[in-house]
C-alpha cells in the first residue's frame, strides 16, 4: 500500500467546483448532456468551448453515445486552476446502480485521472441524491476501487496525490468521512 499510503484523500462539505483539482470528475448520461445539476454548472461555466468539444466527442463515438459507464476526458474552460474535466456516462434508459456499475464508473474516472497524470482530482457523490443509490454503495466501492488500484504493480508511479470528495449534503460527506478514513486507514 505504497500510493494509498501517500494519497490525501479529503471528505469536503461544498461546492466542488470551487476545489482546487486538476480534474473534476462529472456524471452525464450516454449521449453526454450536461443535464444533473453539477453538469448544467459545468456547462453555465464552460460556455460554448465545452458544447464544442463534445460535439466533437461525439462525433467520434459510436451512434454519438459514450458507452454507459465510460469515461472521456475533455478541457475545463473557465473553471480556475482546473484544467480537466472528466466526464462519465452514468445514465443511459433504464440502468440500474448497482455496486458493480458504480465500481465501472469509478475504476474509468481514475483510469483518466492517472492517464492524464493528474495529482488532484475532485469527485461528487454522483447518484445519491434523487436516483436511489445508497451512500454506503458508493463509499463501499471507492473503498474498493482505491484498493485495487494500489495492488497494481506500478502503483508506486501513480501521480495522484490528492482526492477530494465533494457534496453539497454535510450528513454526507460525515458519513463518508467515517466510513472511508475507518476502512482505508485502520
Amino acid at each position: 500500500m505504497e500510493w494509498l499510503d501517500q494519497l490525501d484523500v479529503e471528505c469536503l462539505h461544498g461546492d466542488i467546483l470551487s476545489v482546487e483539482a486538476q480534474a473534476v470528475a462529472c456524471n452525464v448520461n450516454i449521449m453526454m448532456s450536461l443535464n444533473y445539476r453539477l453538469g448544467q454548472q459545468v456547462g453555465a461555466r464552460c460556455g460554448p468551448e465545452l458544447a464544442s468539444d463534445l460535439d466533437a466527442i461525439r462525433n467520434t463515438l459510436p451512434d454519438g453515445q459514450l458507452g454507459l459507464g465510460s469515461a472521456i476526458t475533455t478541457p475545463a474552460y473557465h473553471l480556475g486552476r482546473t484544467e480537466q474535466l472528466i466526464l462519465f456516462a452514468w445514465w443511459g434508459e433504464d440502468n440500474e446502480f448497482t455496486p458493480q456499475f458504480i465500481y465501472k464508473c469509478l475504476s474509468n474516472i481514475f483510469r483518466e485521472a492517472l492517464k492524464l497524470r493528474v495529482e488532484s482530482l475532485a469527485l461528487p457523490l454522483f447518484g445519491t441524491g434523487s436516483h436511489g443509490m445508497r451512500l454506503q454503495d458508493l463509499a463501499t466501492q471507492i473503498v474498493g476501487v482505491l484498493q485495487d488500484f494500489d495492488r497494481l504493480k506500478n502503483s508506486q508511479n501513480f501521480s495522484l496525490k490528492a482526492l477530494h470528495l465533494c457534496s453539497d449534503k454535510s450528513r454526507d460527506i460525515a458519513y463518508l468521512d467515517e466510513y472511508i478514513m475507518g476502512q482505508l486507514w485502520r
